[in-house]
């Protein structure tokens, strides 16, 4: 299960990144699209159409990245929550023994005392 969950943030990771760059190449190609714009190819039409069809490209590979960053969370989020409803018994268990073993180690360092005060 931890594996899963450790599977899942390296996703989420990646996704982020994706997401940051394809973010990244869009700002750059419209910079692009200004500072080509003074330039012959660029204004005619089929520059500019080439220029549109990159960034939509990029736009809608952000947008699909950006769902499947969404989607790897929300995974990621029910299998921590499974994790948690299965091991949550197992935790009551643990911290109830604890503590009872704490009762117990406080209860034989009063018996010491006691007997050495005895055996005075």
């Amino acid at each position: 299960e931890e594996e899963k969950v450790a599977c899942a943030q390296r996703a989420i990771e990646y996704r982020r990144e994706t997401v940051d760059l394809l973010e990244k190449l869009n700002v750059t190609v419209r910079a692009g699209k200004k500072g080509y714009a003074s330039k012959e190819y660029a204004r005619t039409s089929d520059g500019m159409e080439k220029l549109d069809t990159k960034q939509n490209t990029i736009s809608m590979r952000r947008s699909a990245a950006v769902k499947d960053l969404n989607k790897v969370e929300s995974e990621k989020a029910a299998l921590q929550q499974e994790i948690d409803s299965q091991t949550g018994d197992f935790r009551i268990e643990r911290s109830l023994a604890s503590a009872k073993r704490d009762a117990i180690r406080t209860e034989i360092s009063e018996l010491k005392r006691q007997l050495a005060e005895k055996e005075r």
